[in-house]
């Protein structure tokens, strides 16, 4: 699998490169009320709102400050385009599948384990990110704002 590396706290994260519309460096975002804690904001990418998903406080990590150093990776979710906002985008790379075993605790977010040179690599579940009513939550929320918007 070709998969994109980054890190969020001291964890390295893998996720399939088919899923990456792009990394772009961080952005300011506009506050969605009513939003799910983890949803820092919602910002115009390519002229279509995207909701950029901390994963800090979605992995129940202690949130940091916005910074310059952030970046967001732009993905295909499940239902809409999302900016999982990441302390670092690294690089690409090969994982061999073969190698990707089940996690020891099941976690909803994380689809495999491996071990790499540099040391364990989680394999993101893009499609667990969000569940069916967090879904449906942000599409109100969206929804919302938008009718708000002058």
């Amino acid at each position: 699998m070709h998969a994109l590396f980054f890190a969020v706290d001291e964890n390295r994260y893998a996720l399939p490169i088919e899923r990456l519309v792009e990394v772009v460096p961080r952005v300011l975002l506009s506050s969605l009320p009513g939003a799910a804690p983890f949803v820092e904001g919602v910002f115009s990418y390519r002229e279509s709102p995207c909701v950029a998903v901390s994963l800090r406080r979605r992995f129940g990590l202690r949130p940091m400050r916005p910074s310059i150093d952030e970046h967001f990776v732009v993905v295909h979710g499940r239902k809409r385009i999302l900016a999982l906002v990441v302390d670092r985008a690294e690089n690409d790379g090969i994982v061999d599948e073969s190698r990707v075993e089940a996690p020891a605790v099941s976690v909803r977010h994380v689809r495999g384990v491996v071990t790499l040179e540099g040391g364990i690599v989680l394999v993101q579940d893009v499609d667990a990110l969000l569940s069916d009513e967090e879904e449906a939550a942000l599409d109100a929320t969206l929804s919302a704002s938008v009718r708000r918007m002058p």
